[in-house]
């Protein structure tokens, strides 16, 4: 079966026949639109840093401890339901060396703990464990 899409009643916005429609025509895009660093970071600061992101469906994260990790504009941040039923973001780093806190897509957790130096975030990304800190402050 093949879906065959239909216009419905919506009244015509573009095409033959719409007044104030500029005749384009086909055209050519040049590849720097796509591959230039210099139009991407531009595109970076004024576009994707001021606009909201969907990284996914609240029933995606839908129990406690639920999370997904989520990687763009050379951020990388782990949404999270929290025991409260709210949802937490925060940057999947560690705040000790700055090393990927969860390797993973998505999962459940009941924290995160870096596997580099074993420092423990809670689901709202606060530190709650370092390891050795009591016997550094005795020094």
């Amino acid at each position: 079966m093949v879906h065959v899409p239909i216009r419905g009643d919506a009244p015509v916005r573009f095409g033959p026949g719409v007044p104030m429609v500029p005749d384009i025509g086909p055209g050519i895009v040049d590849a720097s639109v796509y591959t230039d660093p210099e139009r991407y970071e531009r595109e970076r600061a004024t576009v994707l840093r001021n606009s909201w992101r969907v990284i996914c469906r609240s029933a995606e994260i839908a129990n406690p401890g639920d999370f997904i990790t989520w990687e763009g504009t050379a951020r990388r941040f782990i949404l999270c339901r929290r025991r409260d039923g709210g949802v937490s973001g925060f940057h999947n780093v560690c705040q000790h060396r700055g090393a990927r806190i969860v390797k993973e897509r998505s999962g459940c957790a009941r924290r995160f703990t870096c596997r580099w130096h074993s420092w423990v975030y809670d689901l709202e990304g606060a530190v709650v464990g370092v390891p050795d800190r009591e016997r550094l402050r005795r020094r």
